[in-house]
């Protein structure tokens, strides 16, 4: 069962406009590789605990990867 919420999709979407693989974001944030990508597919959810290490090596806020950004006017992935 695959499940997309905002956080997958702004995940694949900073992720894509940036350029930053599964296997290099994975190294950069300290997640396993199936991990990280069963959680960008949406087949397990992505953990508070995650958000603050995705973001950091996206160079993203939490608020982005919560789409608490867009919800002000402010999406530069669309």
């Amino acid at each position: 069962m695959t499940r997309d919420t905002t956080v997958n999709r702004n995940l694949r979407l900073i992720m894509r406009s940036k350029g930053i693989r599964q296997t290099e974001l994975a190294k950069l944030c300290g997640l396993g590789y199936q991990n990280l990508h069963r959680a960008v597919n949406g087949r397990r959810p992505i953990y508070a605990d995650e958000l603050p290490g995705l973001a950091r090596a996206l160079g993203e806020s939490v608020d982005a990867l919560l789409g608490l950004e867009e919800e002000q006017g402010e999406n530069p992935w669309a």
